[in-house]
């Protein structure tokens, strides 16, 4: 059995759509937990209305931030592996399927997929991830691997790198920072995961989100100081860039250099999947 924790902080608009994309699920053996994040408006309607026994939520009374929100439903899970979504976003249906089957094949306890960048209409603008169908480990200098919401794991990995609860943000960098050193993982091609953070993110937010990476950079006890030293320098070059980019109004143009073309069959596959899903959200079943 999988399950599926959601972090969520005023999600009333976005969560029926991911908690949608779940009940849509090809692999059936699954529960989900959604992490209610001290919202003003509680979610528990939203969660109650769906009147599946497989779903439940948990309320903080106050707002603690994503890295708390995401060690509370870590904290409930019983079963041997864990997927993330966020609440933003939405997987298709193959999605759960896929990754176990890569686990299995592979043997690696983390296991990843690549995700379609879209806008609110649904339309992609790009695709983030690359193909490690082998398992592989982060390398000395590198700053990060995947989309971290694609992730399905074991529970073990959390005994010896357990996400921290102090970063309000980026707390999914600092897990994959330490994780993906100390234990195998797989990237696999498909285009499994609809990605929104990016389009919203504002100057401010990654501001505090580099701030948060440089520290976990200072600290990252698993490399070489010389690497730590790198790493930070790294992170500050890019916030140069992007602020640059900011300023000259080409933040956007510099996001789409990054991404992966993206072919006629995935967004073939894509406009299906969210015609299915609004199918579904329009007629839910019961």
């Amino acid at each position: 059995m999988i399950t599926v924790v959601i972090p969520a902080f005023n999600a009333h608009a976005d969560l029926p759509r991911a908690l949608t994309s779940i009940r849509l699920q090809t692999f059936t053996d699954w529960q989900c937990i959604v992490v209610d994040d001290g919202s003003p408006e509680p979610l528990a309607p939203i969660v109650e209305a769906f009147a599946d026994p497989r779903i439940r939520v948990i309320r903080h009374p106050v707002n603690r931030g994503r890295g708390a929100a995401r060690v509370t439903g870590l904290a409930a899970v019983t079963t041997p592996l864990i997927a993330w979504q966020d609440a933003d976003d939405w997987s298709y249906p193959e999605r759960l399927e896929r990754e176990l089957e890569a686990m299995q094949a592979t043997g690696a306890p983390i296991v990843a997929s690549m995700a379609a960048v879209a806008d609110k209409a649904e339309r992609v603008t790009g695709l983030l991830g690359r193909d490690r169908p082998e398992p592989h480990r982060l390398g000395r200098r590198e700053r990060n691997a995947f989309t971290h919401p694609t992730l399905l794991f074991r529970r073990e990995v959390l005994d010896r790198v357990p996400y921290r609860s102090k970063f309000r943000t980026s707390e999914d960098h600092d897990f994959m920072m330490r994780a993906l050193r100390e234990f195998d993982y797989v990237e696999i091609a498909d285009v499994l995961y609809v990605y929104r953070e990016e389009q919203s993110r504002s100057l401010r937010k990654y501001y505090e989100s580099t701030r948060t990476r440089m520290e976990v950079a200072a600290t990252l006890t698993c490399a070489p100081r010389v690497d730590r030293v790198a790493l930070m320098a790294s992170h500050l070059t890019k916030l140069v860039l992007v602020t640059g980019a900011e300023v000259v109004g080409r933040r956007a143009l510099l996001a789409n250099h990054a991404q992966v073309a993206v072919s006629a069959a995935v967004l073939a596959h894509h406009d299906a999947c969210v015609a299915q899903l609004a199918a579904a959200l329009k007629h839910p079943p019961r």
